[in-house]
């Protein structure tokens, strides 16, 4: 592995958190900056990170701990929602689609345990994915990034403050290497029926659904999937299409959250307008706003109807204990 660990980064990283708990949400940002700025001394090294029951191992910069101190429900429905479809679905098997250093993976080994398929293409994060997963069982890696297409794209791998993504350029960049969802299952026979998928691509994540409708259709797996217009319109693609597309598809009801982790709602594929105000909600802000979506067939109307309801519950109780 390229990145090296060091004590005197664990020593900083551990304080850094340990001030951010203990100052007021307003002043928690000075605190990451300071953090920041070793960073350029310390040549980024790897520090350890406890998450569920799994120890991470992930570099300096990786904005996760940060991200999970602001917003300690941050990325976590997917355990929940996992956990919910494993219970309808007992040979449920789960694909992670950007898995980045397997912090999906820790979350919901935390709370069932069920085969899980990791994908992820950055090199440096897929060699940290197979540390940090190297001690659970029915954890399969697949080093790819996940595209529209099988075979090279003219682009470039974005890195930034923990995740990475494809830029596609093309009038320029290089060639980078993408598979498509059907093409890696192909050979992943363990994953050929799976009943649920999460897309974490930054931004690609509408382009892979909707060039995957044909599988969608066929397995009706339960989707959860980052919405951020931001993106979209970087890549061209249309956030309101992949809605219309998988409503074609059998898909009704889908599931709102904050990227904080929070509930918000539940909405209709048939409610347009609903949608579209939702789309522009989540547009003009930068990336520094969207939302994840989780897509239920109309086959699982009751099982989003199920984890609709353990949500509401899940986040009244998580504010009554912090009023």
């Amino acid at each position: 592995m390229k990145a090296f660990r060091s004590r005197p980064a664990q020593v900083i990283f551990n304080l850094a958190l340990k001030a951010m708990r203990a100052v007021p949400a307003t002043r928690r940002a000075n605190v990451l900056g300071k953090r920041r700025s070793l960073l350029a001394l310390l040549g980024d090294p790897l520090v350890t990170y406890q998450l569920g029951g799994t120890q991470l191992l992930l570099p300096l910069s990786h904005n996760l701990p940060i991200y999970r101190q602001l917003y300690p429900d941050y990325s976590a429905q997917a355990a929940r929602i996992a956990r919910h479809v494993h219970g309808k679905y007992p040979t449920l098997t789960f694909i992670d689609i950007g898995a980045n250093v397997g912090d999906t993976v820790a979350l919901v080994r935390e709370l069932a345990h069920f085969p899980i398929l990791s994908i992820e293409g950055n090199d440096r994060f897929f060699e940290l994915l197979q540390a940090n997963v190297a001690h659970l069982q029915d954890v399969y890696l697949e080093r790819a990034f996940v595209g529209h297409v099988t075979g090279a794209v003219k682009g470039a791998i974005a890195l930034q403050s923990g995740t990475s993504h494809l830029v596609e350029d093309k009038a320029g960049g290089t060639l980078v290497q993408t598979k498509t969802l059907s093409d890696i299952l192909s050979t992943q026979p363990v994953f050929a029926h799976s009943k649920m998928i999460k897309l974490d691509t930054d931004g690609l994540d509408c382009r892979i659904l909707n060039s995957e409708l044909e599988l969608l259709s066929r397995l009706r797996p339960v989707i959860l999937f980052e919405y951020d217009p931001y993106y979209f319109v970087q890549h061209g693609d249309d956030g309101l299409a992949t809605f219309a597309n998988l409503r074609q598809n059998g898909y009704r009801t889908t599931l709102v959250y904050e990227n904080t982790g929070e509930y918000l709602l539940a909405a209709n594929l048939d409610n347009s307008s609903l949608l579209q105000d939702l789309d522009q909600f989540y547009s003009g802000r930068g990336g520094k706003r969207y939302c994840d979506i989780c897509a239920f067939h109309a086959d699982d109307a009751d099982l989003a109807q199920v984890i609709r309801l353990a949500e509401i519950e899940f986040f009244k109780n998580r504010r009554a204990a912090t009023a």
